[in-house]
């Protein structure tokens, strides 16, 4: 399956860390050839001859005709569309204000909902077209503290379900992927805000553990790939049981 993904443009959004930083690394992996957009960029990788960056902020609206022409001339018209970036943050709904809203809001969902008018233009992106927008079980399930960033991840899967119908006709496929919460380093840095108690209650949330980048990368894959052709739509959970528990 992975070999499909062989000489393939992909575009993907927050790739100097996190979900997008790992997505880069599995999918360059397989041979793919990467254009990674970030505000920074990810020395890791940047020596592969088959990864691309871009240094962006997707804050900047009114700029993304230019994102967009400079990133199809770098390994010709994207194949695959990855939209990992976001903003996370916990903060009970009495504490928040317009900047908190913004700041959720712009990256989160105003950001794919401006990008995919570019899914149409074939000199940028080719079709068949495959579309990931990396959401969250918090936009399907609620939890205390997440209200705006919850609120964004629903809009998110609401979109992309419109959007598909829109799309599919142009042979464009869009799905969502909704993970629950994986030990990255993020959640190694945020877990030392917490006494043991709490996180063995994050940890007993989710019945099959926490999950793993891999845990991601495989199922983006699947959504990408040819073994899912007939889907578009869908958010996809994967949260070790966290949304049934």
């Amino acid at each position: 399956m992975k070999n499909q993904f062989k000489n393939k443009v992909f575009l993907i959004t927050g790739a100097s860390s996190g979900l997008g930083y790992n997505l880069t690394k599995f999918f360059l992996g397989h041979g793919a050839k990467i254009i990674g957009v970030s505000r920074r960029k990810p020395s890791i990788i940047s020596k592969n001859n088959k990864f691309k960056h871009v240094s962006f902020d997707l804050n900047n609206f009114k700029k993304y005709d230019l994102l967009f022409k400079k990133a199809s001339k770098l390994f010709g018209p994207i194949d695959y569309f990855i939209h990992a970036a976001g903003v996370h943050f916990i903060k009970p709904i009495r504490f928040i204000n317009d900047n908190d809203i913004n700041k959720a809001l712009n990256i989160n969902l105003k950001s794919p909902m401006l990008i995919s008018k570019y899914f149409l233009n074939k000199e940028i992106f080719k079709k068949p077209l495959s579309v990931v927008f990396i959401a969250s079980v918090m936009g399907v399930v609620g939890s205390s503290g997440l209200s705006i960033y919850s609120a964004s991840k629903s809009g998110l899967i609401g979109f992309a379900k419109s959007l598909s119908l829109e799309m599919s006709k142009q042979g464009i496929r869009i799905n969502c992927l909704s993970p629950g919460i994986v030990k990255s380093p993020l959640y190694k840095e945020y877990s030392k805000q917490l006494t043991n108690e709490m996180i063995k209650k994050i940890v007993e949330s989710h019945p099959l553990g926490l999950g793993s980048f891999n845990d991601v990368n495989n199922a983006v894959c699947f959504l990408l790939g040819s073994e899912s052709k007939w889907m578009t739509g869908h958010n996809l959970i994967i949260d070790g049981g966290y949304s049934v528990s």
